[in-house]
This record gives structure tokens, C-alpha cells and sequence, in this order.
């Protein structure tokens, strides 16, 4: 009993220390902001393309779109390996806060 007791006050002092609250608020915001960006990115071109605005005259389109769609992969695996980095450093931060309480 004795060992949840201390165990349980453990967590609660890491859960009310303010600079664990705030890197997982920059953590949350970090991934909100990476995923509205993607959605974004991804839904772009069918937008674009379907709406009346758009008139095709030629097949210049479809360089646009293996463009569009070559770009999707580069900014996938960018956004993958930027995400890794920064959140390697992040985690890092919070085992260091962890270990200090």
C-alpha cells in the first residue's frame, strides 16, 4: 500500500510541474500545426482541380499532377524526418525533467 501511495504522489508532482505542462503543450501544438499542413497539402489539388475556375486546354495538367504527386512524397518524408528530429529532442527533455523530479 505503501509503495501506491508514494507512487501516486510521484505522478501528481509530474503532472502539475509547469514545464511538463508546457512541453506537451508545445508537443500538441507542434503535431496540430504538421497535420493541418498536411491535410492541407493533400487536398489541394483535387480541390483545385475540380472547380469551374479551372479550364484545361492542354495536357499541362497532368505534368502539374506527377508533379503534385512526386512533390507529396519528398514533403511526406520531410515532415517525417523533421517530426523524428524534433521529437527525439522533445522526449529528451522530458526523461531530463523527469529525472530531475
Amino acid at each position: 500500500m505503501e509503495g501506491n501511495v508514494s507512487e501516486s504522489n510521484l505522478r501528481e508532482s509530474i503532472y502539475d510541474n509547469l514545464e511538463l505542462q508546457r512541453l506537451i503543450r508545445k508537443k500538441n501544438r507542434f503535431r496540430f500545426h504538421f497535420t493541418a499542413f498536411l491535410l492541407f497539402y493533400y487536398l489541394i489539388l483535387p480541390v483545385v482541380f475540380n472547380s469551374p475556375l479551372i479550364v484545361v486546354k492542354n495536357n499541362l495538367y497532368i505534368y502539374i499532377v506527377w508533379f503534385y504527386v512526386f512533390s507529396l512524397f519528398i514533403i511526406t518524408w520531410t515532415i517525417g524526418w523533421f517530426y523524428w528530429k524534433y521529437m527525439r529532442i522533445l522526449d529528451q527533455r522530458i526523461m531530463d525533467l523527469k529525472k530531475e523530479i
